[in-house]
């Protein structure tokens, strides 16, 4: 019954890179929620928002193929 429905990204990026972006998504999750929590840096949220985009954009293709990363963020 399932079978016929998954991600795409399964079958094209192996499960360790898949694992891996995982992980960089709860790390970033993490410390954007942790920023909302302090009261004096709260007002500092759109500057990680902005970092993300950053980290997305250079740190990430290091560590990620770019066809890989095309599939994980659904950037289609």
């Amino acid at each position: 019954m399932f079978e016929d429905f998954h991600a795409s990204f399964m079958e094209m990026v192996p499960f360790r890179d898949i694992a891996a972006f995982t992980v960089f998504q709860v790390i970033f999750l993490v410390v954007t929620i942790g920023i909302i929590w302090i009261p004096r840096a709260g007002v500092l949220f759109p500057l990680s928002i902005f970092v993300l985009v950053l980290i997305r954009q250079y740190v990430m293709p290091r560590y990620f193929q770019a066809e890989y990363l095309w599939e994980l963020d659904a950037a289609k």
